[in-house]
């Protein structure tokens, strides 16, 4: 939860200092590593989720595809039990459930981001009257 809420603060801030450094070439590099690896951190937590309910499918279709119908009855209760555990996403998940870590969810983090860092621009730069 907050990992998320830091993420969606970071991205916009480290951004905004990347657009403010032009001069210093070694001050420059390292806001763009700063930059780099907020957004490597944000996307490993995704494609980890990702990667777990990819898992969660594979068991789904390997128990699906095992002939299962076959079995003794009792086996087969256990069987379907597995199923339905199985077909509901195993996704990682923030505020007690309410919000999923997928691919969908990270673009929306990183619109809100520029959408900060442009509100960040527009209000910390003071305009220039001639």
């Amino acid at each position: 939860m907050i990992a998320k809420n830091l993420t969606n603060i970071l991205l916009p801030i480290c951004f905004y200092q990347l657009t403010l450094v032009v001069t210093d070439v070694d001050r420059f590099i390292q806001m763009v590593l700063q930059y780099v690896l907020v957004l490597a951190m944000s996307f490993s937590y995704v494609w980890c989720s990702e990667h777990l309910d990819r898992g969660n499918d594979a068991i789904y279709m390997a128990l699906y595809d095992n002939q299962w119908y076959h079995l003794h009855p009792s086996v087969a209760k256990h069987l379907l039990l597995m199923f339905q555990v199985s077909k509901r996403t195993k996704r990682l998940k923030y505020f007690g459930g309410v919000l999923d870590i997928c691919y969908p969810s990270f673009v929306k983090v990183l619109k809100v981001s520029y959408s900060l860092y442009v509100l960040l621009k527009n209000v910390l730069v003071k305009p220039t009257y001639d």
